[in-house]
């Protein structure tokens, strides 16, 4: 603060500060946003995961049907384990 500039406080202070919080959240968003996307694509999409593994229940195809849960779940690891790694690189780089 002592005779800091503006810009200098938010760029040395608060955003380096508040980037681990903003990380944390986008991790729980892009599972939501995935949740989300597949949630919608099971009710009215006619392409994708999900309206695969409708047409797939529709014609009792359980290879199908598990087939989708699995690239689903798979994503949604990789996507998460992507914003855990760069969670992890910003707290190297702040210590």
């Amino acid at each position: 603060m002592m005779g800091a500039s503006h810009w200098r406080i938010v760029s040395e202070v608060l955003l380096p500060a508040s980037v681990p919080s903003i990380v944390a959240g986008l991790r729980v968003s892009a599972g939501l946003g995935w949740q989300s996307l597949i949630g919608a694509e099971l009710i009215v999409a006619s392409s994708g995961i999900g309206y695969l593994m409708v047409k797939g229940q529709s014609n009792i195809s359980t290879a199908i049907v598990m087939s989708g849960m699995i690239a689903i779940g798979l994503v949604g690891v990789v996507i998460d384990v992507l914003l855990r790694a760069l969670q992890a690189r910003i707290e190297r780089h702040r210590r």
